[in-house]
């Protein structure tokens, strides 16, 4: 009976049949070449339970990704839905309110809720571009600072072209793996 090893196990497997291989290669090769029919059978099964391992690992974390797609699906359809409803209720505010407005009524009060007619806060609307803004009204314009980032696709686009010497001394480029699973 065989226990069943995690995925770190049977790479830990392999690593040590792999090992035992190269220490011991001399006595290999004065063999003739051949692995006695044992150790070709336990390299068999490491590599077998590793691939297994691997494959089943890559296909629960499609099954994730899958389902993180569906919930983000739903999550979505569901915010369209709050969205809609957010808009259906603003337009029965805006109803109400012309409602109360065309019966100059200020308040209604309900057994269950109270509507009221209530000032909002002022807001400022402005017809003027934002350039000619300082020109005509100086005093009542305020240019908020500019922020800069690191434009990645031009740095990396200057690094594949020429390398660490078109690229700040600050910056650096990075290239590390992931996994793909197709």
């Amino acid at each position: 009976m065989t226990t069943a090893l995690k995925l770190y196990g049977t790479t830990d497997a392999l690593l040590t049949v792999r090992t035992w291989i190269e220490e011991h290669a001399d006595e290999i090769i004065a063999a003739g070449g051949e692995m006695p029919a044992e150790l070709a059978a336990l390299v068999d099964e490491a590599e077998g339970a590793f691939e297994e391992k691997v494959e089943r690992v890559a296909l629960y974390i499609r099954e994730l990704l899958s389902t993180a797609k569906a919930v983000k699906e739903e999550a979505d359809r569901l915010a369209a839905r709050a969205r809609h409803m957010e808009r259906a209720a603003d337009g029965l505010k805006g109803y109400l309110l012309a409602q109360l407005q065309r019966a100059d009524v200020q308040k209604v009060a309900g057994q269950l809720v109270t509507v009221r007619r209530q000032k909002s806060p002022p807001s400022v609307r402005c017809a003027v571009e934002p350039a000619a803004l300082f020109d005509r009204w100086g005093g009542l314009y305020v240019q908020r600072k500019e922020t800069y980032t690191l434009d990645s696709k031009a740095i990396i686009a200057a690094y594949k072209a020429h390398g660490d010497d078109m690229i700040p001394v600050d910056v650096t480029v990075e290239q590390g793996e992931h996994v793909r699973i197709a």
